[in-house]
């Protein structure tokens, strides 16, 4: 793939029986999308998980965190016992590359059963 901009190029007839001729070619930006799979959902209070999106481009994939959790790279952490865990993967692109759209993940968070034994007759 050739760098995005505006090269000049000369074409020409290698049998010389048509004459060269100028022309312009402007190579713009790629499209590129990310892959993130959905994380399983529900998820406990204190589980730790990793995700791991990615983009078609080849190039590193932000991660952001709202909600019930937080983030260390890629390993998501669910800080709360209730409520949900937004993570959103973007790419800003680059020279060759538009920004991907971003992606969206909501994890909720599991519901603890508490089990307190009950002994009767004491």
């Amino acid at each position: 793939m050739a760098d995005t901009g505006v090269y000049h190029v000369v074409l020409s007839n290698a049998c010389g029986s048509t004459p060269s001729d100028e022309a312009t070619l402007t190579v713009n930006r790629a499209d590129q999308v990310i892959t993130f799979d959905q994380p399983l959902s529900p998820q406990p209070y204190g589980a730790v998980f990793t995700v791991s999106p990615s983009a078609s481009s080849g190039l590193p994939v932000s991660l952001s965190a709202a909600g019930s959790c937080s983030l260390d790279g890629y390993s998501v952490t669910m800080t709360m016992s209730v409520g949900a865990c937004w993570l959103t993967a973007s790419q800003a692109g680059d020279d060759n590359y538009l920004p991907a759209p971003d992606v969206l993940r909501m994890v909720e968070t599991a519901e603890l059963e508490i089990f307190i034994p009950l002994i009767l007759g004491h």
